[in-house]
């Protein structure tokens, strides 16, 4: 079917709400969606136009207020000092917006201003093992599934006890945030997200329609399995920095040509690794 100007339109209005207006977003999903049937077009536009996005700029504003109000819980606990930390990627060659986040707050002073009279060490190098009287700070963008977090901490042994955890964060899922709070870590962020489809009102989409074309998307154009709904199942439609692989494929994934695939996907947000 050719391009539903329904779905088009709703396109172009979600970008311009969100403020993303130099990029190839719109081309690239409106290109993909052209051919597709129309039930489909409708229903990955419609699912589209629930997008969040917080651009680098926003971010040293956005961290200045969750540090704040982290650094009220870590004074009410009586902890005598703060060891910084970005979430770290478990490959040292892949860099993670966490540490550009981590970075941002160092350079502004957040915890310093916040906590003059307290001890603050930000880290370079690896997390220190548990000291007496000290919190963990971890910092990032984007919690999703809080994965992540757990192998942060997992990692080289660490035994800091989790309830001296605390993570600051632009943007936390839900599922990462219900999850961490099982752990016993508490998550302070500025934007707390839901699942793009299973959290919304029937009567506003039809969400078995909507997961039948998320897992169309993943037959038709070869999605791993533990991402057909994003990783995690996060079901998200989030865009920061980078867009997380939380996110659902049709946001992030483009296909690969080949002689059996009749139709390629070029994502509007694509991820790189």
């Amino acid at each position: 079917m050719p391009l539903n100007v329904k779905a088009a339109i709703q396109i172009q209005k979600t970008l311009e709400r969100i403020k993303i207006v130099d990029s190839d977003a719109f081309e690239n999903l409106c290109v993909s969606l052209d051919g597709l049937e129309e039930d489909k077009q409708l229903v990955l536009a419609h699912i589209f136009s629930r997008m969040y996005y917080c651009e680098l700029s926003q971010y040293p504003i956005k961290m200045k207020s969750i540090v704040s109000t982290a650094c009220q819980e870590i004074r009410k606990r009586n902890y005598k000092k703060a060891y910084i930390s970005p979430v770290r990627s478990k490959d040292a060659r892949q860099a993670k917006s966490g540490e550009t986040v981590a970075y941002s707050v160092r350079a502004a002073g957040h915890f310093e201003k916040c906590m003059p009279n307290f001890k603050i060490e930000h880290l370079n190098l690896p997390i220190p093992q548990r000291a007496n009287n000290s919190v963990l700070v971890l910092l990032d963008d984007y919690v999703g599934s809080g994965g992540s977090v757990e192998k942060v901490l997992k990692k080289d042994g660490l035994d800091w006890d989790l309830e001296d955890v605390i993570v600051c964060c632009i943007a936390c899922h839900s599922h990462g945030f219900e999850y961490l709070d099982t752990l016993g870590i508490e998550v302070f962020a500025a934007d707390l997200r839901d699942r793009s489809i299973s959290d919304y009102p029937k009567n506003d989409l039809d969400k078995e329609f909507a997961i039948e074309v998320m897992d169309w998307f993943a037959r038709e154009f070869e999605v791993d399995a533990d991402k057909v709904l994003g990783w995690g199942a996060c079901e998200s439609i989030d865009l920061l920095m980078r867009i997380p692989n939380n996110c659902l494929p049709f946001m992030w994934h483009n296909s690969k040509p080949s002689a059996e695939q009749e139709k390629t996907w070029i994502a509007p947000f694509a991820r790189f690794y």
